[in-house]
């Protein structure tokens, strides 16, 4: 008796088991809703038919439908999977979209609230100590540089036209109000160290310059300076609407993180 309880439990355990696979194979997958609107569908065929300068046959707008279905389906797949994870550029995008989603619009500043702003942020737009100087550049391959620097830094003192000796002239030789990180940028860190400097009316060489050799002489020096609020009111009510939309921005994103709990592993 006590054997035949035993079977009867056993095969008891088994049928349930097999019931209980046998309902999670079949079980319908629970199913998402896709919802294509009418203001989806207007706008789907306004694009087509702004592109195709015609009106849209039946079969093409169904097709549209059905790609824009396609297209989401997808979408949501890859949300699921995660793979924007794993994409920088799908990472960055959506990143951009996120900002702009919480990106308030900023209202036109009053010519007061701009004058406040450029009071309270003298130090910002403040132009920094520059320099004008004339150049004559020669190309790295060139038989025209100068054997002899000395000799040729004398005949440049002696010139009334310097620039004539100069090979290179495409971009002009002389540049006016270079500060060090603009030089840097079109000559070079030799260069701008080089110009830094140097002492005012003396030629000066040679300087390696990216792909040209260069000789220089500092014709002015300009020092740093606070521009009139007039000379740069459309640049400050760029900058105020930049920082003013950044501050804000960063608000959001403080309480967006107030939902998280953050683990930074590692040293």
């Amino acid at each position: 008796m006590k054997t035949l309880l035993n079977n009867a439990l056993l095969h008891f355990v088994v049928i349930g088991v097999l019931l209980f696979f046998a309902y999670t194979y079949f079980l319908p997958v629970s199913q998402e809703t896709i919802v294509v609107n009418q203001q989806t569908l207007d706008a789907l065929i306004k694009a087509d038919q702004e592109l195709a300068q015609m009106e849209l046959t039946e079969e093409r707008k169904q097709s549209l439908i059905e790609n824009f279905i396609d297209e989401e389906v997808l979408l949501r797949e890859a949300y699921s999977r995660e793979l924007y994870k794993n994409d920088y550029r799908v990472r960055k995008r959506l990143l951009a979209l996120m900002r702009s989603s919480i990106t308030d619009i900023i209202p036109e500043p009053s010519l007061a609230q701009l004058r406040a702003y450029y009071d309270e942020n003298k130090d910002k737009f403040i132009v920094d100590e520059s320099l004008s100087f004339e150049t004559v550049r020669f190309s790295f391959n060139s038989e025209n540089i100068p054997k002899d620097p000395q000799s040729f830094t004398q005949k440049l003192e002696a010139s009334d036209d310097p620039i004539q000796y100069s090979e290179q002239t495409l971009y002009g030789n002389v540049s006016r109000r270079f500060g060090f990180e603009e030089v840097v940028m079109q000559y070079g860190r030799d260069m701008a160290e080089a110009t830094n400097s140097a002492s005012i009316n003396t030629w000066t060489g040679p300087v390696n310059s990216r792909n040209e050799v260069v000789y220089f002489r500092i014709i002015e020096q300009h020092e740093a300076y606070l521009p009139e609020f007039e000379k740069i009111e459309s640049y400050l009510r760029d900058d105020y609407y930049f920082n003013t939309s950044r501050a804000l921005q960063q608000e959001k994103i403080e309480a967006l993180k107030a939902r998280y709990e953050v683990t930074i592993e590692g040293d």
